[in-house]
């Protein structure tokens, strides 16, 4: 009974999109990896995924009901596969995981990128890519596309140049150079419909609190390795100009773009400051004393909507707000968003448990952040 109710929540979910539109989500899989392997070298071996919560993973996925989902934090195709098989699935990963695989991070030299590629697989039963046994994983955005949902990839492509350098503390204590995960665009369509997707994970810490000006609207900025960690606030200012960049060349193509992830800001919960904009105003150019660049914006979810945490505990606490956006570019936000936006909590599935579970105990294991989806209506 348990599976039928999650087949039936699936297909309520996805039924607004199925004439001319398709369902689109996004969801940050906590550090996804085959099971059994580490992203982070201070993670406990009880709080390392088993073959089982595979299979919650799954069911999730198919409770969510979308065609075509953005994925953050993915370690590998293996273990992308693993929770969209790709007998079912076109998936593919970015290629900053070929670029560190050869040992191009943290600087990403651009006359070294010319061959690599985001890696897409469509065959069952392939051998795909995953590190070698005990090597700590890294973490990528991700794409699948459900095969029967009529939604084909035309084109998909890395965009390196959100992924900026910075300083931080490794765990002895040492300032070491890293890199933010790079930004996959993906160009989708349906009949004759098409929509330009940049899926993104920019860098955390700075949920909230004034982006530095002169990093996004002043002179180019010149990284220089030092040994003082840096602010994460200034690192998310210095996306922005590339951000900037990608939606004005996606605005000037004309083709409906989408930019889906996890943003890492609760864009609702904070002030529009009047020294340091916050980011919706910087992305959308408002924040700029010129009218040239302002692009007419519009997100998902937005206002009191956004105000629901991923698990019951976080409810009352400041992470009760989104982090994880759609931003529409201009007239391309479905006018019947809130009709068809879901956050989708791991508590509402009794199939995986449902209100038996908590936070502290399973969000290591499903995530610490729920699918989030929305209609895209074509008809």
């Amino acid at each position: 009974m348990k599976a039928v109710a999650t087949m039936m929540l699936a297909l309520l979910l996805a039924d607004a999109a199925q004439a001319g539109g398709f369902v689109l989500a996004t969801w940050n899989i906590q550090t996804l990896t085959t099971p059994n392997e580490r992203v982070f070298p201070n993670q406990r071996s009880d709080q390392l995924r088993k073959e089982s919560d595979m299979g919650d993973l799954r069911a999730v996925r198919d409770a969510v009901g979308a065609d075509v989902v953005m994925l953050e934090e993915i370690s590998s195709p293996k273990a992308l596969a693993q929770v969209f098989p790709a007998a079912d699935w076109h998936i593919c990963l970015s290629g900053q995981f070929t670029a560190d695989t050869r040992g191009l991070g943290p600087d990403y030299p651009s006359d070294k990128l010319a061959d690599i590629r985001p890696l897409c697989f469509s065959a069952a039963g392939a051998d795909l890519p995953d590190p070698p046994p005990g090597e700590l994983r890294k973490q990528y955005v991700a794409v699948a596309v459900r095969k029967a949902s009529g939604v084909s990839i035309q084109s998909i492509a890395d965009v390196p140049d959100i992924s900026v350098p910075f300083d931080d503390k490794d765990d002895t204590g040492a300032v070491v150079v890293r890199n933010v995960r790079w930004g996959l665009e993906v160009v989708v369509a349906k009949g004759d419909k098409t929509l330009r997707i940049l899926g993104v994970h920019l860098k955390t810490g700075c949920f909230t609190g004034p982006l530095f000006r002169d990093l996004w609207d002043g002179p180019p900025f010149q990284f220089q390795h030092d040994d003082h960690a840096d602010n994460p606030c200034k690192t998310l200012a210095r996306q922005m100009r590339p951000l900037r960049t990608w939606i004005a060349r996606a605005a000037q193509q004309g083709t409906p773009f989408v930019i889906v992830g996890d943003f890492n800001r609760q864009i609702d919960a904070d002030a529009n400051h009047a020294a340091e904009p916050d980011l919706f105003p910087v992305l959308t150019g408002t924040a700029t004393e010129t009218t040239t660049d302002d692009v007419m914006l519009a997100r998902v979810p937005e206002g009191s909507v956004s105000i629901r945490g991923c698990w019951p505990e976080d409810d009352s606490s400041d992470q009760k707000n989104a982090i994880d956006y759609l931003i529409f570019g201009p007239g391309a936000r479905p006018t019947d968003w809130e009709a068809t936006y879901k956050k989708l909590r791991f508590v509402d599935l009794p199939s995986i448990g449902g209100a038996s579970l908590t936070k502290r105990d399973n969000d290591w294991r499903l995530s610490d952040h729920c699918p989030v989806r929305v209609s895209i209506n074509w008809n």
